[in-house]
Parts: structure tokens; sequence; C-alpha cells
């Protein structure tokens, strides 16, 4: 559904999934084939190491912040999807990354 999404919408999709972020694993984390993109671009998918255990709520945040401006500078619609909403209410709220700041954690590593 998201491609449909983003194909009509002239976006490019965001992923939100925690699991989808690493590397290695397509069919435990359900990353979409290549072929089922249909040309929409993805952002986000198997690019973490398994063996990092560093990457936080903040670091995701970043990456998509970053990310979205990028797709919005290039015209396009930022589509973010997937996971348990942990993500996405911590990029649109900051629900999660208060925690994370209050402890001192840094984030964008």
């Amino acid at each position: 559904m998201a491609v449909e999404v983003a194909k009509r919408v002239g976006g490019e999709i965001v992923n939100a999934d925690a699991m989808q972020l690493y590397e290695g694993m397509p069919i435990a984390t359900n990353v979409i084939r290549d072929e089922e993109r249909q040309g929409v671009a993805h952002h986000g998918l198997s690019f973490l190491s398994p063996l990092r255990i560093d990457y936080t709520v903040l670091d995701y945040c970043s990456f998509a912040r970053k990310t979205i401006l990028d797709i919005i500078s290039k015209g396009k619609v930022p589509v973010i999807v997937g996971g348990t909403h942990y993500y996405v209410e911590s990029l649109l709220w900051g629900t999660a990354t208060h925690r994370f700041r209050a402890s001192g954690e840094q984030g964008g590593k």
C-alpha cells in the first residue's frame, strides 16, 4: 500500500520499522523486495549491522529528519512507513527522545 501511496503523491518511502534497519535479515524482517518497490525510492532499509547495539531512537530521528528534508528538497513527498509507531511518534512528537535527552544520551551518531 505504501508504494501505491508514494506513486500517487510523487513520494519516496522512509522506513520507520526498527528491525528493517538491520542488514542481512530480509526474510526475518520482511523487507520489501526490489521488484516490489516499483521504482519508488526507499530509505532506511538494511543499512545497519545487526551487531551494532548503540543505535538509538535519537539516531533514527536524526537520520529520518535529514532524509525527509532531502526528499522535500527534491520536490517529493516523504511517506513514512512501518513499525510499531515508536519511531514515528518519536519523530513527530519526541515522545521517546525526551527520556534520552533527560538522561544525557547523545543521538545522531
